[in-house]
């Protein structure tokens, strides 16, 4: 991890991971400014030669009590690049009970493509965290960890958290395989993800839902 101030009062934090040794990669640059905003810099660098990637991205854990939901993108319901076009593109509300999706034997759900920006937020304070992408982003927000529903069975196997696990990428692969009954099915080729170079970038501010939409505009350096 490397840190740095820049001449223009800016915070710059560098963190670099080794996901494969001698193979994957990923450096994500946090640049902070003096009001607030937070840019999110991903790159995944990554060996031709490697299996395919489930997804790129990101997750990170944010306050249960702002549990409304309301994003920019492809909705209402879930969807995933392999089954996104009966799904227009709109602002969309749910509250995180709503959203994700409770399959009989729990396992990746909930989540949305060709998302803009996403805000969740308390329904009495109004106040939240503001996401805005540079591009079209995949996201999706659970009342459980990613390993909670990995080893959970049952639905009665997923215990709340206390948090929210957001999950905010770049692309997932699809989720429609050519089969149901070997251990090699995959998505049709179009909807998978090939082991290389990634990036992308967003955005994080602190912001309330009365200035949400001036907030999106004022996301920018000085």
């Amino acid at each position: 991890m490397q840190v740095e101030q820049t001449s223009n009062s800016l915070l710059k934090i560098t963190s670099l991971y080794t996901v494969i040794k001698d193979a994957a990669e990923v450096k994500i640059v946090y640049t902070i400014t003096s009001n607030g905003v937070i840019k999110v810099d991903y790159a995944l660098t990554a060996n031709n030669n490697l299996s395919n990637i489930p997804k790129v991205g990101m997750q990170s854990t944010i306050n249960k009590n702002d549990s409304i939901i309301q994003w920019y993108g492809r909705g209402l319901y879930e969807n995933y690049i392999d089954k996104n076009y009966g799904f227009d593109v709109g602002i969309y509300e749910l509250p995180l009970s709503q959203f994700d999706e409770p399959y009989v034997v729990p396992q990746e759900n909930g989540n949305r493509t060709d998302v803009r920006w996403v805000y969740l937020h308390n329904a009495s304070t109004k106040k939240g965290l503001l996401i805005v992408a540079d591009s079209l982003l995949s996201m999706s927000a659970w009342p459980y960890t990613e390993e909670n529903i990995s080893n959970a069975k049952h639905t009665i196997d997923l215990k709340d958290a206390g948090f929210i696990t957001l999950n905010i990428d770049l692309i997932q692969m699809g989720v429609r395989v050519n089969d149901s009954w070997s251990n090699v099915s995959a998505p049709l080729e179009q909807y998978q993800i090939k082991s290389k170079n990634y990036s992308y970038s967003f955005y994080i501010k602190p912001s309330v839902i009365s200035n949400k939409e001036q907030a999106i505009q004022r996301i920018q350096f000085e």
